[in-house]
């Protein structure tokens, strides 16, 4: 993977034949059909990191498979079977998934008021039962064990009554590819589709966005620790792995060697994400954010999830030593509020910049985003944990000037077009700030109008061909 100009090869059997892959291990049966696994997507919406990839991929798949031969389709794991969803995917979360947050909410705050009510005593006890702390953890665990497949079942036959009733669900066979796309940890039963595409004679590529929830537990929500178990399951049942950074790629293997495995017996490919926001024609732009934008005064922008592994508390930190100097520069900061955000949220709260020169929002359409974008002096990446880092992205591919923590995955993305800082040390960011205000980019950092990256189309036939090509490796040792 390196920065330039997008190349798209085309990689086709003999006589524009579906793409069967070479060598001795190879497949008698090439792949005719790739099975894209969105279900977290299709249900919980999101417009972010991988939700964006997936309906991207998606979106672009649809027309860009024919020209390989193949035909791409979405599937949802519904927890009676797969099923091909008949709407498109959306960024609003699914009737079913608001109905879910609307009775997690209710419930919520019944235990809320629960424990100002009653004893002190039984209000730790409910707490203990609530956290899975103490000696009711392993019932706890064993009780959501039990019912998470039935909850999700229950999603299922809920969101899709018609083919539940009917039995209309995918059957994965010789020919097919299920391509583990999506963000599929925490979902109950999903090893149950693999299981049953590997004994139907079906590929399983597997999809690594990062490893941060393995290398960074501290910051990740109690939902995500599930990653590990199942990245480690996906990997003893995948035929290969994809992923979107050759940083990830490399990190995964060493994962993949520190469990005692072979990293020649895992086929492992990358492709580039796409840099375009496919939904900036549509959407108003809040008037509230038309204000702060159309200020005269300098504007920083900082997008994604306002969680730890952003680094949102060293980017205050640093701004507040240039406030404190006297800057006019201003902060926006665009993302919802995240797991782990309390502190983060409650400093923004009170900060006496607040309003002036500090400003948050949350939910940005795309409309906004690449408003913000546009008017933006530069973009401010602090992250200290990335699988890739799509905000660098799309900044420079829009002439955008970055400043971005100096991390192996934004090394390699953003290459020389970024000025970087250490992203432990709030000074060298304040440094790296005085000087772009004073004096613009360094001389050795190339102009971002320079930079040329794949758009979604492209990214999707990149992945489409890296999909291929590892289908046809030599199989895997028999597990």
């Amino acid at each position: 993977m390196h920065e330039g100009e997008p190349t798209v090869p085309r990689r086709e059997g003999k006589g524009g034949e579906p793409w069967a892959g070479s060598g001795p291990g190879a497949s008698p049966e090439p792949v005719r059909r790739i099975w894209v696994e969105c279900t977290r997507t299709y249900f919980r919406g999101g417009n972010t990191g991988i939700q964006r990839v997936v309906r991207s991929v998606v979106r672009e798949g649809a027309n860009a498979a024919p020209m390989r031969q193949l035909r791409l389709e979405p599937l949802v794991w519904a927890g009676f079977g797969a099923v091909r969803p008949r709407r498109a995917l959306r960024v609003r979360p699914h009737w079913v998934s608001q109905l879910r947050d609307g009775v997690v909410a209710v419930a919520s705050g019944v235990g809320t008021l629960t424990r100002r009510v009653v004893p002190a005593w039984l209000a730790a006890w409910i707490s203990g039962v609530a956290s899975g702390r103490g000696r009711l953890a392993r019932l706890r665990a064993l009780v959501v064990a039990r019912l998470r497949p039935v909850a999700h079942a229950a999603a299922g036959i809920v969101a899709f009554p018609g083919a539940f009733l009917r039995r209309d669900v995918v059957t994965l066979g010789p020919g097919d590819l299920l391509l583990l796309l999506d963000a599929g940890w925490g979902i109950a039963g999903m090893e149950r589709l693999i299981a049953r595409a590997h004994a139907a004679g079906a590929r399983v590529g597997l999809v690594v966005h990062d490893l941060i929830p393995i290398d960074q537990p501290a910051v990740c929500s109690f939902s995500t620790r599930s990653f590990a178990e199942w990245l480690d399951a996906a990997l003893e049942s995948a035929d290969f792995a994809v992923s979107v950074s050759d940083a990830t790629r490399v990190r995964l293997l060493q994962h993949w060697e520190e469990r005692g495995r072979r990293a020649a017996d895992l086929p492992t490919g990358v492709f580039r994400l796409g840099a375009e926001l496919d939904l900036a024609g549509s959407g108003a732009i809040r008037g509230s954010l038309s204000r702060v934008l159309d200020a005269p005064e300098p504007l920083y922008l900082s997008v994604g999830t306002l969680e730890p592994r952003k680094n949102h508390l060293l980017l205050l930190d640093a701004f507040d030593e240039r406030w404190a100097a006297g800057s006019d520069a201003r902060l926006l900061l665009a993302g919802r509020a995240g797991w782990g955000s309390e502190y983060l949220r409650e400093r923004i709260r009170i900060h006496p910049e607040r309003g002036r020169r500090l400003f948050v929002f949350e939910n940005l359409n795309d409309a906004e985003l690449a408003r913000a974008y546009e008017r933006a002096s530069a973009v401010v990446c602090a992250s200290f944990a990335e699988g890739f880092g799509l905000p660098l992205v799309e900044a420079l591919t829009r002439g955008v000037p970055v400043l971005a923590s100096d991390i192996p995955s934004h090394r390699e993305v953003g290459g020389k077009h970024c000025v970087y800082f250490d992203h432990r040390s709030p000074g060298d960011l304040r440094r790296a700030l005085e000087a772009f205000e004073t004096r613009g980019l360094p001389p050795d950092v190339k102009p971002p109008e320079t930079f040329r990256w794949p758009d979604w189309w492209e990214s999707t036939v990149e992945l489409l061909d890296e999909t291929l090509r590892l289908a046809g490796a030599r199989a895997r040792p028999t597990r």
